[in-house]
């Protein structure tokens, strides 16, 4: 899955760790530009290998909440 400008992305490494949001991409889709936000502390912007990332189509809130991007489930669900 080609990761997009504004997706909900986590670490293959750390799949439990925190969430960031793609901010910029490359045209060849090489790396990203990552605003990660960490709980409690000072957001800030990382450039990652898009390798190392993993799109969420269903992002977990405070609380026990979910929201889910329909459009980018549908995108993984013609994908497979």
């Amino acid at each position: 899955m080609k990761i997009k400008r504004a997706d909900w992305v986590e670490c293959k490494s750390t799949p439990a760790g925190p969430l960031g949001i793609v901010k910029r991409v490359a045209r060849d889709g090489s790396w990203a530009d990552v605003k990660w936000c960490l709980p409690g502390g000072r957001p800030y912007v990382k450039r990652m290998h898009s390798s190392a990332l993993v799109v969420l189509d269903t992002i977990p809130l405070p609380g026990g909440v979910t929201v889910t991007d329909m459009t980018r489930e549908r995108e993984f669900q013609e994908a497979l």
